[in-house]
């Protein structure tokens, strides 16, 4: 849309720089990557492209790009194939940002280790642990105890093996901490008109080593280089 400088100035949270044709896009989802995603974004806003992310939760991210009421969707766990088949236009799943899952605790004196048997116990995103809060070791399959940092996590990372599709898992790395994911951001194969270039934008974007490095300073794992030359990949592939 084409806007005014006065009009700019006065709508602050447009925050678009001068008085050129801008972009709104608008997502929904995983609260688990949010804090990276809302930095991303913010940076990109002085470039003539405003994202609007609501932080909903991976479910409700899904259901909404499935009623199309989204331009992306972001979401800790990829779609299934029957909610896939739901959408004529197709659907493109990147991978990009990784976190460790920790499992927090707060007791001054006490080293808690822990082995994947049955239980119940809290657990939040790594770079949420702030004093007095710990973060406990968690056993790998290979029965190394471990805890979670940005070393550790890009290891257990790196045991994940992405398909074509770019979903891939494993439940129970043998190196590094063990409680690690990726999370994904979902995009219509096709279908995308206008939207297609701020798109790719957006996404390009935050698939730079800059971008990355960032997440890595927010307690986010960085991205392997391998896996953003297979993001860069997969977004060329959207379609007007």
């Amino acid at each position: 849309m084409q806007q005014s400088c006065l009009a700019a100035a006065a709508s602050a949270a447009l925050a678009i720089g001068g008085c050129g044709t801008s972009t709104t896009l608008n997502g929904a989802g995983a609260s688990f990557p949010a804090a990276i995603y809302q930095r991303w974004f913010q940076a990109l806003a002085s470039q003539g492209v405003r994202v609007n992310d609501q932080s909903v939760g991976s479910g409700a991210g899904v259901r909404q790009f499935l009623s199309r009421t989204v331009d992306f969707a972001a979401s800790d766990v990829p779609m299934k194939a029957e909610e896939i088949a739901k959408l004529p236009q197709g659907v493109v799943q990147i991978p990009l940002t990784a976190g460790a899952i920790a499992v927090a605790y707060n007791h001054k004196g006490c080293d808690l280790k822990l082995s994947q048997v049955d239980g119940s116990i809290g657990y939040m995103e790594e770079a949420f642990v702030k004093a007095p809060l710990q973060a406990a070791a968690a056993a790998n399959a290979s029965g190394q105890q471990l805890r979670p940092t940005l070393a550790t996590g890009q290891e257990g990372l790196a045991a994940i093996e992405l398909g074509p599709d770019l979903t891939g898992s494993n439940p129970n790395p043998s190196k590094g901490y063990p409680i690690v994911t990726y999370t994904w951001v979902l995009l219509d194969k096709s279908g995308n008109g206008a939207r297609l270039a701020p798109l790719q934008k957006v996404f390009t974007d935050a698939l730079s080593d800059q971008a990355q490095a960032v997440a890595g300073q927010m307690g986010f794992i960085s991205l392997p280089p391998a896996v953003q030359a297979l993001d860069r990949a997969a977004l060329a592939t959207l379609k007007p």
